[in-house]
């Protein structure tokens, strides 16, 4: 589990909300409120990875619903999520059958197929792979014969990450395809097809298809672009320049990098001080390849500030060592006088006498 400091910001202040929001409720409050505020502090604590306090919670919140509701069934699917994050396998599969048999009773065909899709997951993690593949199949011709593409996406990528789990990776591969062929007859879901395309190229790099690999990590960042995902949109761009930079295309790997940098400091993340100070840092380094030290100088300076915000004191000083060797290579590299074409006293006397 993460520790608290660990934990982006914006969760942190959502966490210390929905604690103090519980906190404000009278003991004599309606049961529904009170049962809904347990609910959703324990999806951030999940989100956190506090399992055994989100567990408490939803058991807490599951006392106070009423019978055969849509929020009970939420609070057994998030119970689920907090015993598979616990590793209680047996009490994670109960839970999201209870959810299921609420979703059948009240017709809820979205969240009955999230939480089949979550029955799945036990299965695979039980070891259960052909129950799991039989599930998922079942529902993919269901959600393709009647059109429902954002569902039948869904379980096609689900699909996928079965078979790569299993390293049937061509399997794999054209389920991801027609899952983005799904999700393309639909409005939004960018940040999920931003990870088909992830997956896609994460194939193709197996199969030794660099040029392809690039073009669908380029994709993947276009869709996370579109879903306002700039840390996400940020890494796979440095993932096409790793591409270019494998094959020695230095050049054509820096303007990726350049990307991502301006990506990465759209982000309000603590992380992304970081991931821009080393996207800059990983430019410099390619200019030093190519022997272009004044560009590669003037990228490890733009580094500096960055690193400075990540407080990283190994980072801060592996940047200042660098600008420092890129000033002794262009110091180095300048020309002394005999050789700018500028002549000293005696040859020039041994110009005009021989």
């Amino acid at each position: 589990m993460p520790s608290k400091e660990d934990l982006p910001i914006e969760l942190q202040n959502r966490l210390q909300s929905l604690q103090d929001q519980l906190a404000a409720i009278a003991e004599d409050t309606q049961d529904s409120l009170k049962a809904n505020a347990l609910l959703d502090l324990a999806k951030a604590e999940i989100e956190a990875e506090e399992f055994e306090a989100a567990s408490t919670h939803l058991q807490e919140s599951l006392s106070l619903q009423a019978a055969d509701s849509t929020e009970k069934a939420a609070v057994h699917t998030e119970l689920c999520a907090a015993y598979l994050g616990l590793s209680k396998m047996e009490e994670a599969e109960n839970e999201i059958n209870a959810a299921i048999s609420i979703h059948q009773l009240q017709g809820e065909k979205a969240a009955l197929n999230k939480a089949i899709r979550q029955l799945a997951l036990i299965f695979a993690q039980k070891g259960k792979m052909e129950e799991a593949e039989q599930l998922i199949h079942q529902k993919i011709e269901q959600t393709t014969a009647v059109e429902d593409w954002e569902e039948a996406g869904k379980f096609y990528g689900f699909a996928g990450e079965l078979a790569s789990a299993q390293e049937d990776y061509q399997v794999a591969f054209e389920y991801f395809r027609s899952g983005l062929k799904s999700l393309r007859k639909t409005e939004g879901n960018h940040d999920l097809m931003g990870g088909y395309y992830e997956s896609l190229a994460r194939l193709l790099m197996h199969f030794q298809k660099n040029a392809e690999a690039a073009h669908s990590f380029e994709e993947g960042a276009a869709q996370y672009e579109l879903a306002n995902k700039p840390l996400l949109q940020g890494g796979l761009l440095t993932l096409v320049a790793k591409v270019w930079e494998s094959e020695g295309k230095y050049m054509h790997a820096i303007p990726y990098l350049e990307r991502a940098a301006t990506a990465f400091q759209q982000s309000e993340e603590q992380s992304a001080a970081m991931q821009t100070a080393d996207a800059y840092y990983q430019i410099a380094y390619l200019y030093e390849q190519e022997k272009q030290f004044a560009e590669a100088l003037k990228y490890h300076q733009k580094a500096l500030p960055f690193a400075h915000k990540t407080e990283d004191e190994m980072l801060i000083a592996s940047v200042e060592d660098s600008i420092e060797q890129c000033q002794e290579k262009l110091q180095s590299q300048k020309p002394s006088k005999a050789k700018d074409g500028k002549k000293g006293f005696f040859g020039k006397l041994k110009d005009m006498f021989g």
